[in-house]
């Protein structure tokens, strides 16, 4: 305190010397303006009361005050959706019997036309859809447009009006790992039901349920998600839309803290295209590869801490092959493993570093067919050579 009150009157002292100052020096020039304008006055600045630290109490209570706040903002643009499936079977005697198989998931409203965005697995084979709001309304949905690569489809409720509220997107490319993350959906038919946990990694690629090709740039979280919370949104603190939540990895079926959702930026590109009742389309390299490790850099000749994705295989009059990519012919043995080797090597693209495979995935699902990439790669051992391809549509 002793400190404070001598910088105080430091501060004090030093100002009135500079006010005086300036008195008289503006009064050794000119006498009469010093007479008719009154001298300005510099305030003294001095430090802004602390605010008191909340108690861990006050904590908790803000934060399910947040919580119910987002709940109820957007639980009236978040669906069940409910699908029955027509079932066919030989019976004992020889003859086909038909059956419907019921299944579940969620959904949410997209825009105030009634369109609904929910995953493709939900209503894949559907035979029927319908939707059931949180206050019990019902309506029946047809399915509008479906894209089984990226795992999202689009309804519309027959019985569309103004009432319907469209929920609020965000923006998935600001995303950082330990932001909040919520969950809203119907788990085991428990409609409507809300988890909250963090995003615990971005950038996943995993596998496609329904195709041969990955699914990159997924968001991780470990909010808890279930069989049933399929196709419905993962919120930010704000109540916003970052995600449609799709996966999780299991060895018993329901949660364990590893659950995945499609990018809220990756629905944007795609569902307008949907709407307007037209396949997307996605960009096509037309390789298969592996990412580098370091017995499989010592395999082809490279330094072991040399990083990239070696291509293992050309699809043939696919965009690769038509600019002469080279894929892996033969094999090189060590420790007893064979490693795939004398196939080139891509680095960069447009001078992106690629450090792994799915670095190519992600770049190439961000660009459009006919779009000409630059792709850097490692040829022959240490011969760098850059080659233009022009990007294809992906079967």
């Amino acid at each position: 305190m002793i400190k404070k009150q001598s910088l105080v009157k430091s501060l004090t002292t030093i100002t009135s010397f500079i006010f005086f100052t300036s008195i008289f020096l503006s009064g050794c020039t000119n006498l009469k303006e010093q007479a008719t304008e009154p001298p300005v006055i510099t305030p003294i600045i001095t430090p802004t009361q602390m605010l008191p630290t909340p108690s861990s109490n006050e904590i908790i209570i803000a934060q399910e005050q947040l919580l119910t706040s987002i709940y109820q903002n957007t639980i009236p643009s978040i669906v069940q959706v409910k699908v029955e499936s027509k079932m066919r079977q030989r019976s004992f005697f020889g003859g086909l019997q038909s059956y419907n198989v019921p299944s579940e998931g969620t959904g949410f409203i997209w825009d105030s036309s009634g369109h609904v965005v929910t995953n493709h697995h939900v209503i894949q084979n559907a035979d029927s859809v319908r939707i059931i709001f949180y206050d019990g309304t019902e309506s029946v949905a047809t399915i509008h447009g479906s894209d089984p690569d990226s795992d999202l489809a689009i309804l519309k409720i027959e019985t569309a009006n103004d009432t319907h509220q469209a929920i609020p997107l965000g923006n998935s490319d600001t995303l950082s790992i330990g932001q909040i993350a919520i969950a809203i959906g119907s788990p085991f038919g428990q409609e409507f039901s809300m988890t909250q946990g963090i995003i615990s990694a971005l950038g996943r690629t995993l596998p496609n349920q329904t195709t041969n090709f990955s699914t990159s740039q997924i968001i991780q979280t470990d909010a808890a998600i279930n069989p049933g919370n399929s196709g419905g949104p993962l919120l930010d603190r704000t109540g916003s839309v970052i995600g449609i939540t799709s996966q999780i990895i299991s060895s018993s079926g329901s949660n364990a803290g590893v659950g995945f959702a499609i990018p809220i930026n990756t629905a944007k590109r795609i569902i307008p295209t949907l709407i307007k009742k037209r396949d997307f389309e996605y960009a096509y390299l037309g390789i298969s590869g592996t990412s580098l490790t370091s017995n499989l850099a010592r395999a082809n000749n490279l330094d072991e801490t040399t990083k990239g994705a070696l291509i293992v295989e050309v699809i043939d009059n696919g965009p690769a092959f038509k600019s002469k990519l080279l894929a892996s012919e033969q094999t090189i043995t060590i420790d007893g493993i064979e490693y795939p080797a004398g196939g080139d090597i891509i680095t960069h693209i447009d001078q992106t570093p690629v450090r792994s495979i799915n670095d190519i995935s992600s770049y190439i699902n961000n660009k459009e067919p006919n779009d000409i990439v630059s792709v850097s790669i490692i040829r022959s051992s240490k011969n760098k050579v850059t080659i233009d391809v022009r990007l294809g549509i992906r079967p």
